[in-house]
């Protein structure tokens, strides 16, 4: 007896409603809210979405993914966001090999530095609020982007929280570089002094337009920095005249 081929896009239509139909079950083994008096408001109260997520809100994370540009974490269900390079820790050699110190299934207690709920997009950082980015001090930066126009600005960082800075061709070493694009090493960890931060100012045209829930729903504005990749503003110490200029 030959059987009918069925149609495809059938298939795939009663697949898909299928899959609607199974009941998902979201669980949780927090002891407090195993106990008999726990309240339905209570449980609901505890899950994080992205309604409940607000800049500076701290939640607790699962790694899911460890990629070359950072670590993908999932902090409720179906809800994933991502720690940066320059995010995970105040420690250089950290930063440097954070395949080695970051695994799939490890929990860490991590804060949200950028939001855009209507894009689903969401930003973390592992660094407490007591080691964020100050002007007089060092930070992780990563290199993001060697610019060789006339502008001065040489390369571009990415800074700890929602932060960046940028490098001026006299702030690139205590001696003369050739060749800044041999120098320096994209998407690499470096530790920088950040020396000042940078105002953007508000057009006119951007001052008179009128902001809807649209706009108003637009990602944390970042803040800039102009840092320093010298030697003697990092570590205190020039390099010495003997070094290899490059």
């Amino acid at each position: 007896v030959k059987v009918p081929e069925r149609d495809a896009s059938k298939v795939e239509a009663e697949t898909k409603k299928n899959k609607e139909a199974q009941t998902k079950l979201i669980l949780t083994a927090k002891p407090s809210l195993m106990k008999d008096n726990a309240s339905k408001e209570k449980v609901a109260a505890s899950r994080v979405t992205w309604q409940s997520l607000q800049v500076g809100v701290e939640v607790v994370a699962g790694i899911t993914e460890v990629k070359d540009d950072g670590v993908w974490m999932e902090v409720g269900p179906e809800i994933r966001g991502k720690v940066k390079l320059s995010d995970l820790s105040t420690d250089l050699a950290v930063v440097q090999n954070h395949r080695r110190h970051f695994k799939v299934g490890q929990l860490y207690k991590v804060r949200v530095v950028n939001l855009v709920k209507n894009k689903q997009m969401l930003d973390l950082t592992c660094i407490s609020p007591d080691h964020q980015v100050e002007i007089g001090s060092n930070a992780i930066g990563v290199l993001t982007k060697i610019d060789l126009s006339t502008t001065g600005i040489i390369a571009h960082f990415k800074l700890p929280g929602h932060a960046y800075g940028s490098v001026h061709v006299t702030e690139l070493a205590d001696y003369w570089v050739l060749n800044p694009r041999k120098a320096l090493q994209l998407n690499k960890a470096y530790q920088v002094a950040v020396l000042k931060e940078e105002i953007e100012k508000e057009t006119g045209k951007d001052k008179d337009r009128p902001k809807g829930k649209k706009q108003q729903q637009q990602q944390t504005p970042a803040k800039h920095y102009q840092i320093s990749l010298r030697d003697s503003k990092v570590y205190g110490r020039k390099t010495s005249q003997e070094e290899k200029r490059l």
